[in-house]
């Protein structure tokens, strides 16, 4: 009995833990798999930034993952509706996660790829 008091708490905190882990990888796993399928559709030509945004907004909520910042910008800055085909572009999708047991502040995932 005793020792059952005394291993006890350390496995549910190690299974709490690993818990916790698990849920911010799949988190960035999902955000990553987000900003690549808008990465994706950004590349095709005659596509507006709007069409974008929907789609990772789509796979988040596919997902159920909500509380996402996402941010469609050419690599310098420049506004995505502005870019000429051959010019480069950047897909931010980021999350606060520190509202989690295991506290990493922001999770951002950042996907380039080229207008055509």
């Amino acid at each position: 009995m005793v020792e059952m008091a005394i291993c006890l708490p350390v496995l549910v905190l190690l299974v709490w833990g690993t818990i916790e882990i698990a849920n911010s990888i799949h988190a960035k796993q999902v955000l990553l798999s987000a900003a690549h399928e808008g990465a994706m559709l950004a590349q095709q030509p005659s596509v507006t930034d709007t069409e974008v945004l929907s789609k990772v907004n789509a796979v988040l909520t596919a997902r159920q993952v909500d509380g996402c910042t996402i941010t469609l910008v050419g690599d310098s800055g420049q506004a995505y509706t502005s870019l000429t085909p051959g010019e480069l572009f950047q897909i931010t999708v980021s999350r606060d996660d520190s509202n989690h047991f295991v506290n990493i502040s922001s999770v951002s995932v950042v996907v380039k790829g080229m207008k055509q």
